[in-house]
């Protein structure tokens, strides 16, 4: 029966592709052992049905040569694509569409993915396009009294992780540094990457003076972030560990 179903997705033309599945599917439903298939196949029928629809789409638009990011980025078939690719896909050509088709969070809806997943895959598919203010877009929410706030499901440690593997220039890394809630984490990552300004705040947010002035001996003497550990050393505000 497995055979039956790799032959089905050989084929490279999607329509005869569903045709293939949903023959499986019939079968399937006939055979105990393999009712569990049933959902597979539904769910991989209806991602292909969806990609024959983005496709056809997308090729007028393509054609018409009035999107900027397919002129700058000229996109391949997403037919037959597996699920997470197809998301990136919407992610980087669709961003914040609301089309129940093209819509990246019409796709997570549907196949019921979770925040984590989507956040993920749409942190790498602007951060490719050097799109970082939609990062904002993603991560605000409203709060209990109504402001906006930044919260984000994998934790702004991760999405540091994949903003510096996506080369993220030094703002931004600092940007979403400032949000890890963890200090020590937060001073860490800062650290590592070198983001300096953020990794002295975070020591003077610890009240560690100590660790401060240790943290001002791995800097170069002219580095300009050495007058502002001396002006929080100077600052009799602060009340030192």
């Amino acid at each position: 029966m497995m055979l039956e179903y790799k032959k089905a997705v050989a084929s490279s033309n999607p329509d005869s592709q569903i045709q293939a599945i949903n023959t499986c599917q019939r079968i399937y439903e006939t055979t105990p052992d393999l009712a569990d298939m049933v959902s597979v196949l539904n769910e991989h029928q209806t991602l292909l049905k969806r990609q024959v629809k983005i496709e056809i789409k997308d090729k007028r638009t393509q054609a018409e040569g009035k999107n900027q990011i397919m002129r700058l980025h000229p996109r391949k078939s997403i037919t037959s694509l597996p699920l997470i690719e197809t998301l990136h896909y919407c992610c980087f050509y669709h961003h914040g569409k609301d089309d129940e088709t093209l819509g990246p969070v019409s796709l997570q809806k549907e196949f019921k993915l979770t925040d984590k997943q989507f956040e993920w895959i749409m942190i790498g598919a602007r951060a490719k396009l050097k799109k970082w203010e939609d990062l904002d877009t993603l991560f605000t929410s409203k709060s209990w009294y109504g402001s906006n706030k930044q919260k984000s499901s994998l934790g702004f440690d991760k999405v540091v992780g994949i903003l510096e593997k996506s080369n993220a220039p030094p703002d931004i890394l600092s940007k979403y540094l400032t949000l890890i809630e963890d200090l020590e984490t937060r001073l860490a990552l800062a650290t590592k990457l070198k983001c300096h300004k953020v990794a002295v705040e975070t020591i003077v947010s610890m009240k560690d003076k100590q660790r401060l002035d240790e943290y001002r001996k791995h800097l170069e003497r002219t580095h300009p972030v050495q007058a502002l550990i001396s002006g929080y050393l100077q600052n009799s505000q602060i009340k030192w560990r």
